[in-house]
């Protein structure tokens, strides 16, 4: 249990910081396209959040780490 407790905790600060990373780096990329719409609409960026987790597999390959380790 605490081996699962540890490992969620090390995988959830390198899983943020490899999606502030690629969001970071997609918004930033083409022009700073995306980078200048969400300057322009901050509502935007909870959705272009919720997609990054979606698009990058960082939860599914975490949550398969975990479920490993049980």
């Amino acid at each position: 249990m605490f081996g699962t407790v540890v490992l969620s905790i090390l995988a959830g600060g390198d899983t943020s910081a490899s999606l502030i990373g690629q969001l970071a780096h997609r918004m930033l990329s083409d022009d700073a396209a995306l980078w200048n719409e969400a300057a322009a609409d901050l509502d935007l960026i909870d959705g272009m959040i919720e997609e990054e987790f979606r698009h990058s597999g960082l939860v599914a390959a975490v949550e398969d780490i975990v479920e490993r380790s049980r």
